[in-house]
């Protein structure tokens, strides 16, 4: 009995492969799902076909773009946390699944701390301004910048960071530890 199973789903799964891979004529609806660099489905991600937005993703990272032509399309996927996308799709098959990974802040987070521990500061600078791009208010991003210039050296660069992040409303308590900690280190070098 169980072997039978097997050999009906197989034969199901052989004849919807073979009849997918027929281009199609007329529309067909292109499914589709973002993930992150570590596999995890982005929920609320907005896709956009040919720069108008046409879907949102749901909480398992999945979309359904309704009504296409088989042809090109320019896709993009746009999240608050993650990298945006761009790139291009041939639809060609109205069986056609799309699967889109972007670079997420936490794992650009954990390069960032790679490069400080291997001081790699140009590598680190260049994640930093990855993480700034996604969100310039993020306030992670801001603070590992203002360390990067502290590490070089060059605190005034550092704190005028702090304090221009503090004037757009971007604190929290690390950055006010930091701001703190400066301000006191240019007391006592004067």
């Amino acid at each position: 009995m169980m072997k039978r199973f097997f050999t009906g789903v197989v034969l199901l799964l052989l004849f919807t492969s073979c009849a997918g891979t027929k281009t199609f004529k007329g529309r067909a609806d292109l499914h589709g799902a973002v993930y992150d660099a570590k596999s995890r489905p982005v929920p609320n991600c907005v896709i956009l076909l040919d720069g108008k937005e046409k879907a949102l993703t749901d909480i398992n990272g999945r979309f359904v773009l309704y009504g296409l032509q088989s042809a090109a399309y320019t896709i993009e996927a746009c999240s608050s946390y993650c990298e945006r996308y761009t790139g291009e799709v041939q639809f060609l098959n109205e069986t056609q699944y799309i699967l889109i990974k972007v670079v997420d802040n936490e794992t650009l987070y954990e390069s960032v701390e790679k490069q400080f521990s291997q001081s790699d500061l140009s590598k680190a600078e260049e994640e930093i301004f990855r993480l700034l791009r996604i969100n310039p208010d993020n306030p992670n991003a801001v603070m590992y910048l203002a360390v990067l210039r502290y590490k070089e050296e060059d605190k005034a660069a550092s704190l005028r960071i702090l304090l221009d992040a503090e004037r757009r409303g971007i604190s929290d308590i690390w950055m006010q530890s930091f701001i703190k900690k400066m301000e006191e280190e240019n007391e006592n070098n004067s």
